[in-house]
């Protein structure tokens, strides 16, 4: 039974969206990132990159929803361990303020996407860069707050690919 507040949506074969942080510098932000993931429905998994430990996100009281009770939280001790890890058939995604990346507003996503961002300070490294199959970029000149930005890609996300049913043909990339 879902708990009260929360909308889950059913979960398919073809579609999954992981958000992942690599080396976040504050609880409180990856907290409300991971919560807003798990009050939509939409993610299906979140992962913590660097030295931030399961206690000190499991006790901020940020997530007064505990969404790592209803999502998986996957930690990795850097991003050499994340990427040896990533499910298989799926899409790195880095979000930064780059040439290479790609406006969000005209971005096709893949159906099957992990979403990377960068700790708020230093954003993401030029190897996790390097690494990103795809790199996307928000509106504006200056970087955005990490929860408010990964929140942003993940409705993107969801309305393109789940509702409209548009995406990537993953076969000719």
């Amino acid at each position: 039974m879902a708990k009260p507040g929360f909308s889950y949506r059913p979960r398919d074969s073809e579609h999954f969206l992981g958000v992942a942080v690599d080396s976040p510098k504050h609880d409180k932000n990856t907290s409300v990132l991971f919560r807003t993931g798990c009050a939509t429905g939409i993610t299906n998994f979140h992962a913590i990159v660097g030295p931030m430990t399961y206690e000190d996100y499991r006790d901020c009281p940020a997530d007064v929803a505990k969404s790592w009770l209803s999502v998986p939280t996957l930690r990795y001790d850097d991003f050499d361990d994340l990427f040896r890890h990533m499910p298989m058939a799926c899409n790195l995604v880095g979000v930064e303020l780059c040439e290479r990346a790609e406006p969000l507003e005209t971005f096709v996503w893949p159906k099957r996407s992990l979403i990377l961002l960068g700790g708020e300070t230093d954003g993401l490294s030029a190897k996790a860069m390097k690494s990103c199959r795809y790199m996307i970029r928000l509106p504006g000149a200056v970087s955005m707050n990490l929860s408010a930005c990964a929140s942003i890609c993940i409705w993107d996300w969801y309305c393109k690919t789940v509702v409209k049913g548009v995406y990537r043909d993953e076969q000719r990339d």
